[in-house]
């Protein structure tokens, strides 16, 4: 045995601790940056949530672009009419149910008067834990006491407040438009600018993950859109057909409660049920709680696995995970960032290595545009 042969079994702990300590630090330094950059998002969330909003507006509504440049529409004109449609489509479905939910709410009063008087009975009959319809009826009046500066003094917003919170909500709407319509007409452009920064020859790698990344967030969009719809259409036909109030409504937050994968649907099953209840009675609120309760399997078990499986190429478990550690970081921001910012990334990473592997690009730049 050469002396060569023998030489690591006789370097020092000095050296040994030196090996590790190069990539402990690395991983510390690591640690600490993303800790910074967390910090800094959160600090700055009322600008990066409108942006980070108006990045997935601009991957929705970026094939109507596309489509417009085909028929020869120069690309800030297809990208501004884009907008304008997806804004025009907005406010006419705004226009088209306003009056219906306007109608549910004006006889929801009288509903929840409905069933405070049935639950009054209920608890006179059955005195439950000892309570007696005397209780219902004192906890009634205390609400129906309390009036608007009442309430403004328990929830501890102020009118200055409530003003700065109105103005700052429409500052982010306008720079979730604007944003919007920039990522649409220099979608390209940003691409190009970050493979041009690549170097060692990894520009096309770089390319094919921007690429992914679209790709990914595209498929969770339309797998979150599809479940939404199916989901949407059973909470709202039952609710109808149960004669219970602000069908539409909920079957309206039962489509938008599907983007919050899992969690969503949860919440939104719940408000169902409540809405049954309370608009219907405790017949109708348990048949939606069934038919909520098996359209859920439905979808956990065999749809939600077959959507993310195949147009994500994700596992339903890291979405569920990745949803809780949103909710547990950011509350309902990060349920809603979470999941889209995994989906790009493991969709990047995907065509990241794909691209590295067989040494070209797999996927085209029209992707992004």
């Amino acid at each position: 045995m050469t002396s060569a042969d023998t030489a690591p079994s006789r370097r020092s702990v000095g050296d040994r601790c030196r090996d590790w300590g190069v990539p402990a630090w690395g991983a510390i330094g690591i640690l600490l940056l993303a800790t910074v950059g967390v910090w800094l998002i959160w600090t700055l969330r009322v600008i990066v949530v409108p942006v980070f909003v108006a990045g997935i507006l601009a991957v929705a509504l970026a094939p109507i672009v596309r489509w417009l440049i085909a028929a020869r529409v120069p690309r800030g004109v297809a990208s501004l009419v884009t907008l304008l449609l997806a804004l025009g489509a907005l406010a006419a479905f705004g226009y088209a149910i306003a009056p219906t939910i306007a109608d549910q709410f004006a006889g929801i009063g009288d509903a929840v008067g409905e069933a405070t008087d049935r639950l009054q009975g209920w608890v006179e009959r059955e005195r439950p834990f000892g309570f007696t319809g005397d209780d219902v009826e004192r906890a009634r009046e205390r609400v129906s006491g309390v009036g608007v500066g009442e309430a403004v003094d328990v929830v501890g917003v102020t009118p200055a407040a409530g003003l700065r919170y109105v103005g700052t909500a429409l500052a982010a709407v306008l720079i979730a438009i604007v944003s919007t319509f920039f990522f649409l007409r220099d979608g390209p452009i940003i691409r190009e600018a970050i493979v041009a920064r690549a170097r060692n020859g990894r520009a096309d790698a770089v390319g094919a993950a921007c690429d992914g990344a679209v790709s990914g967030l595209r498929s969770f969009l339309a797998g979150a859109a599809l479940l939404g719809l199916v989901e949407g259409t059973a909470v709202g036909v039952v609710l109808w057909l149960t004669g219970s109030e602000l069908a539409l409504v909920m079957a309206a937050l039962t489509f938008m409660g599907a983007f919050l994968p899992f969690i969503g649907a949860t919440i939104t099953a719940a408000l169902a049920v409540a809405v049954a209840l309370v608009t219907a009675g405790t017949g109708p609120a348990i048949i939606v709680a069934i038919v909520v309760v098996v359209v859920q399997q439905f979808d956990n078990d065999l749809l939600a696995p077959i959507i993310y499986g195949k147009l994500l190429q994700l596992h339903p478990l890291v979405v569920i995970l990745a949803a809780a550690a949103g909710i547990e970081a950011a509350g309902v921001i990060g349920a809603f960032a979470t999941v889209p910012v995994v989906a790009a990334a493991t969709g990047a990473h995907r065509r990241w290595t794909e691209s590295r592997t067989t040494g070209s690009p797999v996927a085209s730049a029209t992707e992004t545009r």
